[in-house]
């Protein structure tokens, strides 16, 4: 072998064995925009658009299963049950059952009223809360509705459920604890209107304000058990007994017993959302950041052309949705 062929031959080893790991595996194009989590389960990934696409993928080849279209934008995360069925509510109002293995539609049925909040499932009902700040609760065998309990201003929140309680929060301030029946069990207002999810610990749901404040109430009672001070927090995690959550340019880890500060890590840019990560949290601020649980270690995870929109892991990927309406995959490091 000549000493130009050593050469060529250890510069490809040199480039593969240092290749960022964090290269997207895959892509496809939307139509549009998606607003919406991907949802990964088991080898599928589904992912939607403002246009009304429906996509069913391959996790690890990003290959198309199948794809159809929807009467009207999805902006509101799916919800999809045990059985394979994916319940899909557009912004107009149309609510479909979609068999998650073919694409085909079971049912379908319109509502009048506009939806841009996450769909949740409880028992054989589909929760749908609406821009209208109407909570709908609809059999997921035909549609059927099987009560309904208006409350807020605006809903654009995913109704959590928890052993016998249902709880959901709006634009009006006020937080609710519904019985699965669809009645009132309690009412707390809030500081400032209510437009991320709750999360739930044991007999404790935790959410955030606009501008304002996190806080923590007892389930059963609807007492206040604490509240801490954020600027425009983001979503909530929940981390080896730690509540995470950015405040401002802040991420912060509160205990969710006491509510008091764990500690405080200045991040140094705008941070848009949080999610789980098999080995801590990641950090979505334009690129995405995977930060260690005790918020002291920061790298990079995705550094991408366009600002990374939404998130999704699962079965050993990350998926992204970025401004220029591309769904990219991206394997998690085998030695995480």
């Amino acid at each position: 072998m000549n000493k130009i062929a050593i050469v060529i031959l250890v510069t490809v080893f040199v480039f593969i064995g240092c290749r960022d790991t964090h290269l997207p595996v895959w892509q496809i194009k939307l139509q549009s925009r998606s607003y919406t989590d991907p949802i990964i389960e088991g080898k599928h990934f589904y992912v939607f658009s403002q246009a009304g696409e429906v996509i069913c993928g391959d996790v690890k080849s990003g290959d198309r299963i199948w794809s159809r279209m929807v009467d009207g934008p999805v902006l509101g995360t799916p919800a999809l049950s045990t059985n394979q069925t994916l319940f899909v509510v557009t912004q107009n109002g149309s609510l479909y059952s979609i068999d998650a293995k073919t694409g085909n539609s079971k049912w379908q049925i319109q509502i009048p009223d506009t939806f841009i909040a996450p769909v949740a499932l409880l028992d054989a009902m589909v929760l749908l809360p609406s821009e209208t700040g109407k909570l709908y609760a609809r059999s997921t065998l035909d549609g059927e509705e099987k009560w309904s309990f208006t409350g807020a201003t605006k809903f654009n929140t995913r109704a959590v459920s928890v052993t016998n309680h249902l709880l959901i929060g709006g634009w009006s301030k006020d937080f609710y604890c519904l019985k699965p029946s669809g009645s009132l069990s309690w009412k707390f207002t809030a500081a400032e209107r209510i437009t991320e999810d709750a999360i739930v610990s044991r007999n404790t749901v935790f959410f955030p304000t606009y501008d304002s404040f996190v806080y923590a109430l007892d389930i059963p009672s609807g007492r206040l058990l604490w509240r801490f001070p954020a600027k425009l927090p983001s979503k909530l995690i929940l981390w080896n007994e730690e509540l995470l959550f950015a405040s401002g340019d802040d991420l912060v880890s509160v205990s969710p017993l006491s509510g008091k500060l764990i500690r405080r890590r200045p991040f140094g840019k705008t941070i848009d959302r949080l999610y789980l990560y098999p080995q801590g949290c990641l950090v979505l601020s334009r690129n995405v950041f995977r930060v260690s649980p005790d918020l002291r270690e920061t790298s990079i995870f995705i550094q991408a052309a366009a600002p990374i929109f939404k998130l999704g892991s699962g079965s050993g990927m990350v998926i992204a949705s970025d401004d220029l309406f591309s769904i990219y995959g991206y394997a998690i490091p085998t030695q995480e």
